[in-house]
Parts: structure tokens; C-alpha cells; sequence
């Protein structure tokens, strides 16, 4: 997500420059489609809901088809206190579908602190299949969201500079990761998990106070069933990035794709780590992306989705017109068809769209 404007603040420019000469120039080099380890439509173990990526069917298409086009969600987000009866700038972003329904971060254009007024108040909203919203958790001061194998939410959240699961239905919150090298995280922005539970997630500056806790924006690797964090690829030759944004596996996870400035795609080995990045275009001036089941890239990029081969090339782009600038996208529905896509703004919002491909829930 990019950053934006509050109440206590002036208004905040894009925090980086969006690189849309890639869109047409993408040469990252080949990629397996079709196998386990590929990045293709392989497949994993479970469902919507259960954590890590999502069953894809034979036979998924090599492209979608693109000629759709989106239609807003109603009453996403809810007119309330919350956001001055959706009458102020703010951010609808991280979404992703659990079971029956897609969750989303709502961010309003107050901050927690008017000393620090970047941190942005969050909460958790819920959306059924049937188009009912309703508010989640009032208060997850939270960003881009996962699901892990048990059907919680793991969300990367700002607030308090921490990697954060919430249960479901109830909401309980149980910190997960909260600092690197002593100093709690900067402001976690997106996140990602492998089916064997280990987490990946970006943490730049955007929401961070502001006095930064850490010397560099990192991506962050935590192991199945750890509590600790690590930079990518390692911590003994860890990346730097100017302001890392949102973080997705390929469908076959031997890939973390990252979205910055400058977008990396890197090996996932066996065991979770990593193996040396790769400049990757495609996800270059990036926000939140996603993946569908024959291995394209979906990358959410200012006012547009731009859709991606697994190798770099450019298919084509979804308009999001009605907002300031696109913020993530996810998959979804009962057949994992539904195309999310969330934005910032006056006119902030949820949209969606069905396409020929399914894909992963986030």
C-alpha cells in the first residue's frame, strides 16, 4: 500500500515512483508452467480457508480473458464514525477470502497518535457471499492480511510494528513476530505463507512513526512455527529495499515475488529460506498482488491491474477508475473465479470481477 493523507497531516505524494515502462518490457526470463516447483498450476493441499495456496483444477487456461470489467462492492466500507460517514480519504486494502467470506483493512484518515500521524487507525471488515459487511474487528490497526492453516487471519499490522494472528469468529489477537534486533518493526505492510507455515512480509515506512525504529526496509522471513524474523534471502546476506510493498508466492511456491521500486522474484528452497533474488519488472512500482492458478501475476498498480505470464511479459490490464490508486487483489469465491480488488481515496473501495482462471485467496 502507498501512503496517504490524514486529518492531522498534509497530503502525503506516492512514496515511490511507478515504474509503468515495465508493463511492456518484462524480459525476467523463463518459467516452468505446469509442474510442482514450477510457479505454475501445480496445485497444493487445501482450500479457500485453509491456509497456504489453494487446490487449482486440471486443466487451468494459460491466460485469462480480460475483457470485463469491474463492479463495486456496496457498502464497502460501511458509512460510519469510523470514516466521518465515508466522507474522508482513506484506504480499503489486504484482502483475502476465508471460508465464505472476504476480510479487508479498512484504514481511516485518523491516526492513533497525533504525534506520530502516518500510523493510520485500522480496523478488520467482513464481507459474506451474499454481500452482508459487517465489522470484524473494530480495531486491528492492520494492513495486508493472510490465512494460515487453521482458517485465522494473519495480518501485518502497523499499529504496534508486529506480525499479528487473529482467530476466527472471535477476533483474539496473539503477536506472532514484534521486532528485529531489539526495535519493533517500522510499519509491516503485506504477508504471505507457504503451506508449511512459514511467513513472509514486507515492512516499509509508509505507516511507520516517525521516528523509524529500523535503519533499512526489509522483507522478513519467519520459519513454520517460529517467533522470531529474519531478513531475506538471509540473515547473513539480507536485501535492502526502498520501501517493500506487497509479497505473494507463485502457485507452486518455489517463488516469493516482491513488489518495490525496484520488484525481486526469489527461489524458495525446500526449507522455507531463500535463495539469491532476481531483478523481476513485473512487480516493479507495484502494490499488492496475487496469483492465479496457471501461474500469472496479477499486480495491483495505481489506477490499473496489470496481469503478468509467470515469466514477466505483460497479458493486459483491468481499469480501477473510480479510485485514487488500486491497492491489492485477491482471489476468491466459492470457485475461486472472483477477482477482488481493493483502493485508496475519496473514493476508496472493494471491487470485483468474475474471470475464466481461478486463483489463490490472496
Amino acid at each position: 500500500m502507498v501512503a496517504f493523507r490524514s486529518r492531522t497531516s498534509l497530503p502525503v505524494s506516492l512514496s515511490f515512483a511507478l515504474a509503468l515502462a515495465a508493463c511492456g518490457s518484462n524480459t525476467a526470463g523463463p518459467s516452468r508452467v505446469g509442474g510442482a516447483g514450477a510457479g505454475g498450476a501445480s496445485g497444493s493441499a487445501g482450500g479457500p480457508g485453509s491456509g497456504g495456496a489453494s487446490t487449482c483444477p486440471p486443466g487451468t487456461p494459460g491466460q485469462p480473458t480480460l475483457g470485463g470489467s469491474l463492479a463495486r462492492v456496496a457498502g464497502v466500507p460501511p458509512p460510519d464514525a469510523f470514516n466521518s460517514n465515508d466522507g474522508e480519504f482513506g484506504n480499503v486494502e489486504g484482502p483475502v477470502w476465508i471460508g465464505d467470506a472476504l476480510y479487508v483493512s479498512e484504514m481511516s484518515g485518523d491516526s492513533y497518535d497525533a504525534q506520530n500521524p502516518r500510523v493510520n487507525r485500522a480496523r478488520i471488515l467482513k464481507v459474506s457471499a451474499s454481500g452482508e459487511v459487517s465489522v470484524q474487528i473494530a480495531d486491528s490497526g492492520s494492513n495486508g492480511l493472510a490465512v494460515d492453516r487453521n482458517g485465522s487471519i494473519v495480518a501485518a499490522v502497523h499499529k504496534d510494528g508486529s506480525l499479528t494472528r487473529f482467530s476466527l469468529p472471535g477476533g483474539q489477537a496473539t503477536p506472532i513476530v514484534t521486532a528485529y534486533q531489539g526495535a519493533r518493526f517500522d510499519a509491516p505492510n503485506d504477508v504471505a505463507i507457504r503451506s508449511d507455515g512459514t511467513l513472509y512480509f514486507s515492512d516499509p515506512s509508509f505507516q511507520a512513526p516517525d521516528s523509524l525504529p529500523q535503519s533499512a526496509t526489509r522483507v522478513y522471513r519467519v520459519p513454520a512455527g517460529g517467533s522470531s524474523a529474519e531478513p531475506i534471502p538471509s540473515a547473513a546476506s539480507p536485501d535492502t529495499f526502498n520501501n517493500p510493498n506487497g509479497v505473494t508466492l507463485s502457485v507452486g511456491e518455489d517463488f516469493l515475488y516482491v513488489a518495490a521500486s525496484r520488484g525481486r522474484r526469489y527461489p524458495v528452497l525446500a526449507d522455507g529460506t531463500l535463495g539469491a533474488g532476481q531483478d523481476f519488472p513485473a512487480a516493479s512500482g507495484g502494490d499488492g498482488m496475487a496469483v492465479d492458478c496457471a501461474g500469472n501475476l496479477y499486480v495491483a498498480r495505481q489506477r490499473a491491474v496489470v496481469v503478468y505470464t509467470p515469466a514477466g511479459q505483460m497479458i493486459g490490464s483491468i481499469p480501477v477508475p473510480e479510485v485514487q490508486s488500486a491497492t491489492n487483489v485477491a482471489f476468491g469465491g466459492a470457485d475461486g473465479k472472483t477477482l477482488f480488488v481493493t483502493g485508496l481515496g475519496e473514493q476508496k473501495g472493494l471491487f470485483r470481477m468474475t474471470l475464466d482462471v481461478p486463483g489463490r485467496p490472496y
